[in-house]
């Protein structure tokens, strides 16, 4: 599924229509350069999701846990990692036991697969004037 995102609204409408189709256990994979909206893709999927938790970028923490809505979020940035890095290094592979929705940025620096679970890839684009462009493979289509 490929579509164009105008505006702040119609980013927040496509992540929580893609937010209600998650399960327990699902990651995601979010690339795209920086500035494309990744982090802002999570806050408005755990605001649909019903997470009173406010989401910022983990960029320096790594990982952000986001409680309280429909499902759990692990949330991880991995931009600042030397990369090919495993999951173990940093705590990510705690995530990975089935009660948690992961959900990681710039995931080609990650050195191995995290599951054969449910995968969502997810790539956002910066295009000219402003708008951005979302690509979503579903769990029929990618292995993570």
């Amino acid at each position: 599924m490929s579509s164009v995102l105008n505006d702040e609204d119609s980013t927040a409408s496509a992540a929580a229509e893609w937010a209600s189709r998650l399960l327990p256990g699902d990651i995601a994979l979010l690339s795209g350069d920086l500035g494309a909206g990744k982090t802002t893709w999570v806050r408005h999927a755990a605001k649909a999701l019903g997470s009173p938790v406010p989401v910022s970028s983990p960029t320096f923490s790594l990982i952000h846990e986001i409680c309280g809505g429909r499902l759990d979020l692990c949330h991880t940035d991995l931009y600042r990692l030397p990369y090919p890095v495993d999951p173990s290094q940093f705590g990510l592979d705690e995530y990975l036991d089935g009660n948690w929705v992961v959900l990681v940025e710039w995931p080609e620096r990650l050195a191995t697969r995290l599951t054969d679970g449910r995968c969502w890839n997810i790539r956002l684009d910066l295009l000219p004037g402003g708008e951005r462009a979302v690509t979503i493979d579903g769990p029929e289509q990618i292995a993570c």
